[in-house]
């Protein structure tokens, strides 16, 4: 079915297509839903029964090894425990990378009781570059580590790796960036890295963390502590590894992702009272009481941990998580929060800004670079890139340099894959990686307009221009009188939503908004009532006029507000247009 012809009020065309009558007769029946919910899970793609997908549970891990190369990697380590070695632990610094730090120091700690003065970390600030690199060989060789983890990176840094192996290092790496077609380090002693050829692993999408989580399960088998409590550690570690793989937007459809995500949120309200002092106070400064879900960890837990390695130092995570006094714990944890306020003010500035810069006739592949006395700061660029991508509905990139050397972050479409886009700028480019809709790049100014003139290029090659039309794809199409609590209830059974697993988007006709009125710090936010629920919308301020105008169509991600033990609905308008 062809998409609705005339444009939302953000500019999109929106697109609904009823799945099958008899699909939806079928799920009716079997799972006992209501109408709209069957009718959203028929348009879902779901490679497993409901019944499973309604019940994540530890059964849904998979046997660690049926990962290619796991018998290597745990021989290594437990050799590791056993000889008294150092180690040394090398991640990234978002939160996929230093949740990876935590879970596998945490595992370490558990082998290695009585000689945790053997396990080093390292993970590189912004400043020190992307990637796995000669300087942490330099820091290996200096702690005398004899194996090097890397997490969330490692897998493209074969230079880095053939040194740590002539130094007699050994290196394991858990990463799951990798392009089709590339190969791993041969220098590596082991790569656990889900997408390289011959792994047959059944869930290719975990994100670092989880590859980390997998390694740690198969290494805690071979210690007694963790086998007499083997739940109760597995679910402590999914705590944090919940949070990496929310942040680091990895795809929740998969059995494996959905179980560690659910059962980690629930972990972490249940242990609410026993989490230990650093996961506390992060909970606490980010506003989380009795209910939390993925889209919580999303907006809260992951930006306040990514804050630390866009705006300073990323070892202030693994500081907070192994702090043992809730004091010391808070004052970090507030630190966090305060690095994330200044994360969003500086963003906030960058998007307004570059919106400015952005060319009337948009141009494929949009790349706006500035340097920091233009305002533009790095650590933040990804963020602002996914804005202006939602904004436009193009490939951006933007890149903060010193005139001479600029280093960027893409935010991309569908359509649009970012590193094979990179793939056609590699002779340019110092350095890049990443995934098909987020990636990092490094280069001299001089080549910044052939850079972005091949982007734009690959963009005009591989992408027909109505895909670049901004389309909202709907899973439900009602009345406001077919919308209530019960069928919302049933909706929410189809958490945690993320990737491949989005809140369903309920189309609304003829809507007549009430009590519309502004909101927040810069009244930018839009409250109302939508028959009788309460309902919002984010930075929505302009479009005050449009809903007060009369009847409207509503795209909605339906919900609910939970506060001090009750339960009420909460819609979230996220487009309108005029009504059908």
């Amino acid at each position: 079915m062809s998409p609705v012809r005339n444009l939302s009020v953000t500019n999109h065309l929106w697109r609904y297509e009823p799945p099958p009558v008899e699909k939806i007769r079928s799920l009716q029946l079997k799972h006992k839903l209501p109408l709209l919910a069957a009718k959203a899970y028929a348009t879902t793609d779901i490679q497993m029964s409901l019944t499973d997908w309604f019940a994540p549970s530890l059964t849904h891990l998979h046997d660690p090894y049926e990962m290619l190369g796991m018998e290597r990697a745990v021989e290594r380590i437990l050799r590791l425990v056993r000889d008294q070695e150092k180690v040394l632990l090398v991640t990234d610094y978002d939160a996929d990378g230093t949740t990876s730090c935590i879970v596998l120091k945490s595992t370490l700690i558990t082998l290695m009781k009585h000689d945790r003065e053997n396990i080093f970390t390292k993970i590189p600030t912004r400043t020190e570059g992307y990637g796995f690199n000669e300087p942490a060989v330099e820091m290996a060789k200096e702690v005398g580590a004899t194996v090097i983890i890397t997490a969330d990176i490692g897998v493209r840094d074969h230079h880095a790796v053939s040194l740590a192996k002539a130094a007699g290092i050994d290196v394991i790496i858990c990463d799951h960036h990798l392009p089709p077609g590339e190969s791993v380090p041969q220098d590596a002693y082991a790569v656990l890295c889900p997408p390289q050829d011959g792994c047959t692993y059944p869930n290719p999408s975990l994100a670092a963390c989880g590859v980390c989580f997998k390694l740690a399960q198969a290494l805690l088998g071979h210690s007694i502590v963790a086998r007499e409590k083997h739940e109760q550690v597995l679910r402590g570690l999914m705590k944090v590894v919940c949070i990496g793989t929310v942040g680091d937007v990895v795809s929740l459809a998969t059995q494996e992702n959905r179980a560690i995500v659910s059962l980690g949120i629930e972990a972490l309200i249940a242990d609410r009272v026993k989490n230990k002092p650093g996961m506390k106070a992060l909970l606490n400064v980010s506003g989380v009481t009795d209910s939390l879900t993925a889209q919580d960890v999303g907006f809260k837990l992951a930006p306040r941990i990514n804050a630390a390695g866009r705006m300073a130092d990323p070892a202030l995570i693994e500081r907070l998580f192994f702090e043992p006094h809730p004091d010391e714990a808070q004052k970090l944890a507030k630190e966090l929060d305060t690095l994330n306020t200044r994360r969003k003010e500086i963003q906030q500035e960058m998007v307004d800004s570059i919106a400015e810069m952005v060319p009337k006739e948009i141009p494929n592949f949009i790349v706006i670079t500035g340097t920091k006395e233009d305002g533009f700061h790095k650590g933040v660029s990804g963020i602002v890139a996914a804005r202006l991508r939602d904004q436009f509905n193009r490939p951006v990139a933007v890149a903060s340099g010193n005139g001479k050397h600029f280093t960027g972050s893409i935010r991309s479409i569908g359509e649009v894959h970012a590193v094979e886009a990179l793939d056609q700028c590699a002779d340019l480019l110092q350095k890049y990686g990443g995934h098909p809709v987020a990636a990092g790049f490094s280069l001299k100014a001089e080549h910044l307009e052939e850079f972005q003139q091949r982007l734009n290029d690959y963009v005009a090659a591989t992408t027909d221009p109505e895909q670049l039309v901004p389309v909202r794809l709907c899973q439900v199409k009602c009345t406001l009188d077919e919308l209530n609590f019960q069928s919302i209830q049933a909706f929410m059974k189809m958490e945690p939503f993320g990737k491949d697993n989005y809140k369903p988007l309920v189309w609304l006709s003829n809507v007549n908004v009430r009590r519309v009125e502004t909101m927040g710090k810069e009244n930018n936010h839009v409250r109302c009532l939508v028959g009788d629920m309460k309902a919002l919308w984010w930075r929505a301020a302009e479009h005050v006029p449009f809903l007060k105008s009369g009847p409207v169509d509503l795209l909605i991600e339906p919900g609910f507000n939970r506060f001090n033990g009750r339960t009420t609905v909460q819609l979230t308008i996220v487009d309108a247009r005029p009504a059908s």
